[in-house]
């Protein structure tokens, strides 16, 4: 496939080095291999359970939907089933996600030679070395998540429709496929369509059936969450989804609270997305009054990406390393576009600087997290889960579900509502109140709770039989929800709990080779 193509060299060598150091990093510190995202656990213990048990859960206990892709839990499903790969089980969203890179890379190629035609092969070497290193393609292989299945049908998509007769069967398939990855992308499905029909197929028959296409599309997905329903009495929608939509304040909120924190993680990720945005709007100005082939194709690319762009930021929230990443290629070769081809210098300083931004909120930024996420997670939420094992704790409430649904056998109760439907219901029909979650807890006679006291300042969670027993603080955290984990001890056995916690501490001071202390109340 990638015979007499030069041009992928470089850019695979840059994946492969860039891949190489971020998996060993912890093999090296740990002995094993950790993901960047402790989302990639709650995956792979719903795709387990499901395979092992016939049960929709993320702990085996309680019925729950953590997974908002369903094609990703299909696929992990599956992995599960073939009895000789169930010891590498936890290592197969890794190896997908570099084989999708790979296949993404070449199809990015493809794409930019498709858009510019006879470009030279250095520049096509430019463009593909920085889409390597700006989605980043190694961050994502690390984080264990659809993201990157996401980025490579994304590129099958537009590869597809680009071309002057386009493959229907194809892109219905891909456009299903897309649906099951990611929910929104029906909206990325339906601007694309829009788009094309406005600047290359018209007439009632390509409308029709792009329409047919849409609608095909959301049948599996449909079916999916029918089944979630009616077979598992869940709701229609994934848990994390409802928990995410109803959590209070909402992404518009999110803004307001960036100018009035100042956070400075938050800061240059809106930076960047406001930058996206009016880059987008300048550069559709700039092109509306341009009539060539190529700047139609540029044109459609860059109303698609500026339609999702906003979609994103008003409904996803603000994380540019992973939810924004299948945009990523379509922002590339915008840039690219008016860097290379522009005649005005002015345009050319200009998206020079852009560049620069992209550098630093694409590039260095990510690759910083995706080599200490790994460790973050380690020292936090492996060493949890390893706390949950040594005492046979049998009911834990907690509100990051990760790696103790995966690595432990505890019921979890998950006050997010992610691995606990009762919850997420709660956040659903807005009851959601702080004496249900009490009740919840108390209810399910939880054992411990681990959590962020800093996620509940507002709010009485606590039972009052539940005792704080100590505290861990992790130094240098760039992934984790909070650098602090507070400890709470709901038995009777209160003398027994210290000890534990006791020989935690000295468990964790020691693993966490001093990154993390833990200190007793």
């Amino acid at each position: 496939m990638i015979k007499n193509k030069i041009e992928l060299i470089v850019p695979y060598t840059i994946f492969f080095l860039i891949t190489t150091v971020l998996v060993l990093h912890p093999i090296n510190e740990f002995g094993h291999f950790v993901y960047m995202l402790d989302d990639a656990y709650i995956h792979l213990a719903f795709s387990e359970n499901l395979a092992k048990y016939g049960k929709a859960s993320a702990d085996s206990f309680s019925l729950s939907n953590p997974s908002s892709s369903p094609l990703w839990s299909l696929i992990l499903f599956i992995f599960y089933k073939i009895d000789f790969l169930q010891n590498t089980y936890q290592y197969i969203p890794l190896t997908l996600n570099i084989l999708f890179s790979i296949f993404s890379i070449y199809y990015f190629n493809e794409i930019v030679k498709n858009v510019f035609n006879n470009i030279n092969r250095i520049k096509l070497i430019v463009i593909n070395s920085f889409f390597v290193l700006a989605v980043p393609l190694p961050v994502l292989s690390i984080m264990g998540m659809e993201h990157s299945i996401q980025l490579l049908l994304t590129l099958l998509f537009v590869n597809t429709i680009m071309h002057r007769h386009v493959n229907l069967i194809k892109i219905t398939i891909i456009s299903i496929l897309l649906v099951m990855t990611r929910y929104e992308m029906s909206i990325f499905i339906g601007a694309s369509f829009l788009f094309d029909y406005i600047f290359f197929r018209k007439g009632k028959e390509i409308l029709f059936k792009y329409v047919l296409i849409m609608v095909l599309a959301s049948i599996p997905i449909t079916i999916y969450g029918l089944t979630m329903k009616f077979l598992y009495h869940l709701s229609f929608f994934p848990d994390s989804i409802i928990s995410k939509l109803n959590d209070k304040g909402g992404k518009i909120i999110d803004i307001i609270q960036v100018l009035n924190q100042s956070n400075e993680d938050y800061i240059i990720q809106l930076f960047f997305f406001l930058s996206f945005t009016y880059f987008s709007i300048l550069l559709v100005s700039i092109l509306i009054f341009r009539k060539k082939v190529k700047e139609k194709k540029i044109l459609f690319i860059t109303l698609t990406a500026a339609t999702m762009s906003i979609f994103q930021l008003l409904f996803s929230g603000l994380c540019p390393i992973r939810y924004e990443a299948y945009l990523v290629p379509l922002l590339v070769i915008m840039l690219f576009d008016l860097l290379f081809f522009s005649k005005s210098n002015i345009i050319k300083v200009g998206i020079s600087g852009l560049l620069f931004i992209m550098v630093i909120s694409k590039v260095i930024f990510p690759l910083i997290t995706g080599y200490y996420g790994t460790i973050n997670i380690y020292d936090q939420q492996i060493l949890n889960s390893d706390f949950v094992n040594t005492n046979k704790i049998k009911t834990v409430a907690l509100n990051d579900l990760g790696t103790i649904s995966f690595f432990t056998n505890a019921k979890i109760i998950d006050l997010e509502g992610l691995g606990t439907h009762s919850i997420a219901k709660m956040k659903e029909n807005g009851t959601y109140t702080s004496k249900k979650v009490r009740k919840e807890i108390i209810d399910n006679n939880t054992d411990w709770m681990i959590i962020y006291d800093s996620w509940y300042k507002n709010e009485n969670i606590i039972p009052p039989k539940c005792i704080k027993i100590g505290k861990t603080i992790m130094k240098n955290n760039y992934i984790c929800g909070s650098n602090e984990v507070d400890y709470y001890y709901c038995g009777n056995n209160t003398k027994k709990a210290k000890m534990e916690f006791d020989n935690f501490k000295t468990f964790v001071n020691k693993k966490s080779k001093g990154m993390v202390t833990a200190y007793e109340k």
